[in-house]
């Protein structure tokens, strides 16, 4: 085996491995300066139009990609063939390989948010401009006059548009239609492996909450009565007072869906969201599941453990989220929703009630090892209308959170709030990001809606 049939074998492995290091060390770097998430740099532009022109940079430069593939075969590259490769793609572009790579690797970038593969991107057509004029130099020595009249009549990278519409009509219009049928396998390929991703998320969903309810045992036996609550602070009794009747039975589960809107940067627009949620009493726990256009999320607390997993396209995983500082921030979520389920706010062994003043009390919960506190706000009519508490934003930064209640309506013999608004208190200003309102919900039915 000769030089130029290594070159031949080993250049695609080298370009494969330089465009991951590539990618890898911008990604890098733009988390090291904080500047990893698209949506953060821009937030006042909606994550779709973002995504919107990922789909629209892919497909326009993806088929060119696959295009030069097919016509550069191995006689046709660099060094390897007497003849000049001037037909198909290459007759409107000179080189659809490297415009085809660096501009897939950017549309990837803007479909899954992330400023560090786009800078990726960027940074290898730049290395492939060079590559290419110093191609451009040994073909100009082989071909001579012909290079030079072909280099004049064809882009080095953008195509000439006109002409590639043409395309279509040309005399290799047949082999094109075999590109057509290698796009369409591709994006069959892509169609399945959304659906699969979404039939395993929607496995794994309930898989979720089926351990989530056995985690957790009936509480149901037990019978709340105003004893409990004589020595509670007076906001608080006054709260149990309104929101449980005597005699009312301890809720062990709850789930519910929602409507509502939900947004990831404060100058951004509210973005329609649906989702279901799945709660237990007895051992603090919680299992969410949201979808807003393109992207979904599912929020977990369960066994002491936080988790938060995002995707795209219910495939694509975009966040994986867990560790320490968010089993706290998921304990805080729970605590915060127990407004919804009024019987896990009664005193017991893990959660404790201490004064502030007449419109405010702290409630101090333990739970497998872990302690947090929240401040709960009530009003006269004795219902709860705001939740404050310090919680990890982005599992990084310790920051004021908190929510709003509205909306108070009778379930079950239980007035419980049927809105609900989740804060943000940053030293730049107040930053609401989801604002839920529910739509169906049902206690001590410890199973995952169909």
């Amino acid at each position: 085996m000769d030089k130029k049939e290594l070159k031949f074998i080993f250049a695609p492995i080298g370009v494969a491995v330089g465009i991951t290091v590539f990618i890898t060390l911008s990604i890098l770097i733009s988390k090291k300066l904080h500047i990893q998430k698209l949506s953060e740099l821009f937030s006042f532009i909606p994550n779709i139009i973002f995504i919107s022109i990922g789909i629209g940079v892919l497909l326009s430069f993806f088929p060119i990609l696959i295009a030069g593939i097919y016509y550069l075969n191995r006689r046709g590259a660099v060094g390897q063939s007497d003849t000049l490769r001037t037909n198909g793609i290459y007759k409107y572009t000179r080189n659809p390989m490297y415009v085809g790579i660096s501009m897939t690797i950017i549309g990837m970038g803007f479909i899954l948010l992330n400023t560090g593969i786009i800078i990726g991107g960027v940074l290898w057509f730049i290395i492939a401009f060079f590559q290419c004029k110093r191609e451009e130099k040994e073909l100009l020595k082989r071909f001579g006059k012909e290079y030079i009249d072909y280099k004049k009549g064809t882009p080095m990278f953008l195509p000439a548009i006109p002409l590639l519409i043409k395309l279509l009509k040309n005399k290799w219009q047949l082999k094109f239609k075999k590109i057509l049928k290698i796009m369409g396998i591709v994006i069959a390929i892509l169609i399945i492996a959304i659906l699969i991703g979404q039939t395993m998320s929607n496995s794994q969903l309930k898989k979720e909450v089926k351990t989530l309810f056995s985690l957790s045992g009936e509480v149901s036996n037990n019978i709340y009565t105003s004893q409990q609550i004589k020595d509670l602070p007076e906001p608080v009794k006054k709260y149990f007072e309104y929101s449980l009747n005597e005699g009312q039975k301890y809720i062990s589960y709850l789930r519910l869906k929602h409507g509502g809107e939900f947004r990831t940067q404060p100058n951004q627009k509210w973005m329609v969201i649906k989702g279901e949620e799945y709660f237990t009493a007895e051992n603090p726990g919680f299992v969410w599941f949201g979808k807003v256009p393109l992207v979904s999320a599912k929020d977990s607390y369960y066994n002491g453990k936080g988790n938060l997993k995002i995707k795209l396209l219910s495939t694509i995983k975009l966040a994986d989220a867990k560790g320490s500082e968010f089993d706290q921030g998921e304990i805080l979520r729970w605590l915060a929703e127990t407004p919804l389920f009024p019987t896990a706010l009664l005193p017991s062994e893990n959660l404790k009630w201490e004064p502030i003043d007449n419109n405010s009390a702290k409630a101090i919960l333990i739970d497998k090892n872990i302690t947090i506190e929240g401040i709960f706000h009530f009003n006269e009519q004795g219902q709860i209308i705001e939740f404050n508490a310090k919680r990890y934003k982005d599992g990084d930064t310790f920051e004021d959170w908190g929510g709003y209640y509205r909306d108070y309506r009778e379930i079950d013999g239980v007035k419980i709030p049927f809105s609900m608004e989740v804060v943000w208190h940053l030293e730049s200003g107040d930053f609401s990001y989801a604002k839920f309102n529910i739509e169906e919900m049902e206690y001590d039915k410890p199973l995952k809606f169909k």
